[in-house]
């Protein structure tokens, strides 16, 4: 598997330690199913969204390096630079985004992770989902 950059390794590492460092010590976090998430080779792991903490939870709980697609206009926040180094490729949600199929093909390919959720509602932080 070719990834980017070793210093995105650290940099991805470092993160999710101190997430699941949050996680584990202000929620009770438990995940079901790890064992179905292969330990080598491709997978698409396809997942409903419904809170912006979602995905990173999600990549928490897979204990492989997990490439997201996410939307577009992420990449123009002040958090670009982190999420640039943090295997995240951006995907257009007004069309088809062809551009970012091929590129999850090729992550694929390579035998990487990548996870890829679909928007049901964000809650708002006071209601219940």
């Amino acid at each position: 598997m070719r990834l980017r950059h070793w210093g995105d390794c650290v940099i991805y590492q470092f993160c999710k330690f101190g997430v699941w460092l949050l996680c584990h010590t202000y929620f009770r976090v438990t995940y079901q199913g790890r064992e179905n998430i292969p330990r080598s080779g491709a997978a698409l792991l396809a997942c409903h969204h419904g809170s912006y903490i979602d995905p990173v939870v999600i990549g928490l709980g897979v204990p492989r390096i997990v490439s997201y697609l996410a939307r577009e206009d992420l990449f123009r926040t002040p958090l670009k630079w982190l999420i640039r180094h943090l295997f995240t490729y951006p995907i257009s949600r007004d069309s088809s985004d062809l551009r970012a199929i091929k590129q999850a093909q090729k992550l694929l390919k390579e035998g990487r992770v990548v996870l890829l959720l679909s928007l049901i509602h964000i809650s708002e932080p006071t209601r219940p989902y």
